[in-house]
């Protein structure tokens, strides 16, 4: 009986060791699962964590160049849109003038301080076309006769005012390169004889007086007719406007010239006295 509870007791004991191996292993086992789960896991977050770098870094960078690209490509374009203006505008002026247009050609004593010198002359531009242009001064820059005398019979090709505006006026307000831009044109006149006989002519001048025909043509109206004068004019004249001579004569019974008046009117006065000249002259575009 005795040797049986030995045995029975280190049956027990034998199971009980085999029982405490078997739980040391089935703890083992568990631990080193999660250790190896928590690897794989580890190494499966450090996998997106690399994948986020490397299209973080390739986000950055595109958007970046794009933009940079697209920068360079719009000032380009800025520039050349900008250049064409530029280009278009000069191609109009240099070739171009319209009907209304006051430019600056030559200069003259205009406001009657010979200290400063010279002013620029303005012209109001009366004809466009592809080549030349006809131009009338637009401010009445001096008073002159038409004639020295208005006795006799004297028309345009051999009144004083044309001989003197094409020697001496030609050459006090242009220089030798504007002459050369001053085309010798051909210009009708007319002078009465009778009140029944007007004989008419042509001649060739580079600068002229308007005829009265022209005058209504251009300036329809009294008002559009009107002079402006010149500051040196307006300093003794005390008026903004003034009488100008056109180029036909009525020799009927005197030498008169046919003027505007300040009022813008046609009228006639004796040759020799002094009114306005509106010299008029076609010149290359």
């Amino acid at each position: 009986m005795q040797k049986k509870k030995v045995l029975s007791l280190l049956l027990c004991l034998v199971f009980v060791f085999c029982g405490l191996c078997a739980c040391n292993e089935s703890a083992s086992q568990p631990t080193d699962q999660p250790s190896s789960d928590r690897t794989e896991s580890s190494s499966t977050t450090s996998k997106p964590s690399d994948q986020p770098t490397s299209d973080d870094n390739e986000n950055t960078l595109q958007p970046t160049d794009q933009p940079s690209t697209d920068k360079t490509e719009s000032s380009s374009t800025t520039s050349n849109t900008a250049d064409q203006p530029t280009s278009n505008d000069k191609e109009t002026n240099a070739t171009k003038y319209q009907v209304g247009d006051i430019l600056q050609f030559g200069t003259y004593e205009l406001n009657g301080n010979e200290a400063d010198g010279k002013e620029p002359v303005e012209w109001i531009v009366l004809e466009a076309e592809e080549d030349r242009i006809l131009v009338l001064c637009h401010k009445i820059p001096l008073f002159r006769e038409y004639h020295t005398d208005y006795m006799g019979r004297v028309s345009w090709e051999e009144c004083a005012l044309r001989t003197w505006l094409n020697e001496t006026f030609l050459e006090e307000t242009f220089s030798k390169e504007e002459q050369e831009k001053i085309l010798l044109s051909d210009v009708e006149y007319s002078i009465r004889i009778t009140d029944k006989r007007v004989d008419t002519g042509t001649v060739q001048d580079r600068l002229f007086l308007l005829s009265q025909k022209e005058s209504e043509t251009y300036f329809p109206t009294t008002e559009k007719r009107k002079a402006p004068v010149s500051e040196k004019i307006r300093s003794w004249h005390k008026k903004d406007t003034a009488m100008w001579w056109l180029r036909d004569v009525d020799c009927s019974v005197q030498v008169k010239g046919i003027y505007v008046s300040e009022q813008g009117e046609f009228a006639q006065v004796v040759a020799n006295y002094a009114i306005g000249i509106r010299p008029a002259m076609w010149i290359q575009q």
